[in-house]
């Protein structure tokens, strides 16, 4: 067996007659299961991109080269 994650667009009809499609496929079989995922967690750590943020919005900072790598 295997597993597949498919994003469908409940907005747009051609989504809608697709998940009632799949829908009606595990209702009659035991082919087909389906497994609401609700939320996509980002594989970002949210202080990260916070911190990236934050720095975009800076004018930036002068650093001398000798402490550029401490």
């Amino acid at each position: 067996m295997s597993n597949y994650i498919v994003s469908i667009n409940e907005r747009m009809a051609s989504g809608r007659v697709f998940l009632n499609y799949l829908k009606s496929l595990s209702e009659t079989s035991n082919y087909v299961d389906i497994a609401v995922y609700s939320k996509i967690e980002s594989p970002y750590n949210p202080e990260f991109v916070d911190e990236i943020k934050r720095s975009m919005k800076s004018k930036g900072k002068s650093i001398k080269l000798e402490d550029l790598w401490k």
